[in-house]
């Protein structure tokens, strides 16, 4: 997709599971990638360039973003990502797309992100109304692959999405975005070739906790239960 005129709709689009359930979700609008830097910045561009393959009605424009990835840390985490990708995107449409899902608690991810977002740009571009959207919040990550399941089907595809912070090619099954794809994918009944089993690996010790702690919103942590117990593990 070239960067002429004004898009309609524009979704940012990672490469990731909730990004591209999104996209079937809103019925398939323009997408944007943007280069931020970020350590697996490769394995999300393959990510994307094999589902281009797949669907010859995946318009995605390539966006040069600011340089953060320096300020990513061990765990993946961005200081004030999504806002930088909004504002990367913003030249291209005033109405934006995310993903993210219900369950999900960082400062710029989470289900009041996106109207924090558009009240902040309404003060801001005179009569143009920007506009970002969060399609998925309602849903959990299992609920919104379920909602894939039923309504696309297509396995294949969903399995080519990448989430995952290792710059290493293929799930590391090590860090917290693999484990939480797992608990979406066990849950639904499926799997994906992770270097190391997510159930297995330090970050489920770290997960276990949290939800014995009560850190997690009711229904992640019950999907994070019933996901080890398939597993024959039991969260006392």
């Amino acid at each position: 997709m070239s960067a002429g005129k004004r898009i309609n709709q524009l979704l940012l689009l990672s490469g990731g599971l909730d990004s591209w359930i999104a996209w079937h979700y809103l019925d398939r609008p323009a997408c944007a990638f943007i280069n931020i830097n970020q350590r697996y910045l490769l394995k999300e561009r393959n990510a994307i360039g094999a589902l281009c393959e797949r669907y010859e009605t995946l318009e995605v424009l390539n966006i040069e973003g600011p340089d953060i990835g320096h300020s990513e840390c061990q765990d993946g985490y961005i200081p004030y990502r999504n806002l930088y990708l909004v504002f990367a995107a913003l030249p291209f449409s005033s109405r934006l797309a995310m993903g993210g899902v219900l369950g999900d608690s960082e400062d710029d991810n989470n289900p009041t992100f996106p109207n924090t977002v558009t009240q902040f740009l309404a003060h801001f571009g005179r009569n143009q109304k920007a506009t970002l959207e969060g399609p998925l919040y309602s849903l959990t990550k299992g609920e919104a692959v379920s909602w894939y399941l039923r309504n696309v089907g297509d396995v294949e595809s969903l399995m080519l999405t990448v989430s995952c912070y290792s710059p290493l090619p293929g799930p590391c099954g090590c860090c917290k975005s693999c484990f939480r794809r797992w608990v979406a994918l066990e849950i639904n009944d499926l799997t994906d070739n992770f270097a190391q089993s997510p159930w297995l690996a330090p970050v489920a010790e770290v997960q276990k906790e949290r939800v014995r702690r009560g850190q997690f919103p009711e229904k992640r942590a019950a999907e994070t239960i019933l996901a080890f117990r398939k597993r024959g593990i039991c969260i006392a």
